[in-house]
């Protein structure tokens, strides 16, 4: 269904940034207590599509499955960098406002603006293509190669700051 895939495009645009919905859902995490300073797992994504979408392929279900794990990784760098930046994270002392974490905190902002604004270009591209009623080939296929380099740097980024919270 064509126009189905249409909508769960948009919603995997979101997704990507961190914020679920009805087709992408966001399950309770075996960490995820809403702990101010507790960083999800980096192997453990909380992020999926829903299982009420029976009618996408298992194919296409785990590619974007994959891919979504772009959006929890990036929710657990906003939440270290949010953290670290905050007046919690400040007034800790050595081990949540030392200054080399903030130092990491910002240079991680730097790297999740890049990444935003890749997706917003990519959500301008999809836009633009449906605007246009051509068939611009396989969406989902486009998305993944435009975000490689993040499916490799943002999972390194979140084991990153998830030993630096631990320890």
């Amino acid at each position: 269904d064509r126009q189905g895939y249409a909508n769960i495009v948009e919603e995997l645009l979101l997704a990507l940034l961190g914020f679920t919905g009805d087709v992408f859902e966001k399950s309770q995490s075996v960490n995820d207590d809403g702990s101010w300073n507790v960083l999800p797992h980096p192997d453990h994504c909380n992020i999926h599509l829903s299982y009420d979408l029976s009618w996408v392929d298992a194919p296409d279900r785990e590619q974007l499955n994959q891919l979504v794990h772009l959006g929890y990784h990036i929710q657990a760098l906003r939440h270290f960098i949010d953290y670290e930046h905050s007046s919690i994270g400040v007034t800790k002392g050595a081990s949540g406002g030392s200054i080399y974490r903030r130092a990491l905190a910002s240079g991680l902002q730097e790297v999740v603006d890049v990444y935003q604004a890749a997706v917003l270009q990519l959500q301008l591209q999809v836009l633009s293509h449906r605007a246009e009623g051509s068939s611009s080939g396989p969406v989902l296929a486009k998305l993944i190669h435009h975000l490689h380099d993040f499916q490799l740097l943002l999972p390194q980024l979140h084991r990153l700051v998830y030993q630096v919270s631990t320890s």
